[in-house]
């Protein structure tokens, strides 16, 4: 029992209190780490669940955003044909307009030229006339 005592210094029943002790104090330290370590598991879950639901927003903003750009892609096709449309109608408008334009360029023309050869003929006209009165003045002092 002499080499027990030598190794131990403490007796047997004070050996078992204080492995206890340092057993108890263990425990102690091992369930504050426990504690630290659910708690920072906590956290992250809740942070998790954070990242979660703000990805799900992001998810649904970015699916939001791909429609809003299918909707414009779709309204920047059709103004894109309406456009087409309507450069082809005024490429046909200018067209016949020119087309006007020219016709009544001509019918001016012509009108000038009709006018003119009304006015020779209304000249020639009221001459003959004039010659026509002088002959019917002469025949009748003639056939006085």
């Amino acid at each position: 029992s002499s080499g027990i005592n030598a190794e131990w210094p403490l007796r047997p029943g004070e050996q078992v209190k204080q492995l206890k002790g340092d057993l108890e104090r263990k425990k102690r330290v091992l369930e504050g780490q426990l504690n630290e370590n659910n708690a920072k598991i906590d956290e992250i879950e809740r942070g998790s669940s954070i990242l979660s639901d703000n990805n799900k927003k992001l998810t649904n903003e970015l699916e939001n955003l791909l429609q809003k750009q299918m909707d414009a892609e779709s309204r920047v096709s059709t103004l894109e044909r309406q456009n087409k449309d309507l450069n082809r109608q005024l490429a046909e408008m200018q067209d016949s307009l020119e087309n006007e334009s020219r016709d009544k360029h001509t019918l001016m023309a012509k009108f000038r030229e009709v006018s003119a050869s009304y006015n020779q003929a209304a000249e020639a006209l009221e001459e003959e006339q004039d010659s026509k009165d002088q002959i019917q003045l002469k025949l009748n002092q003639t056939l006085q």
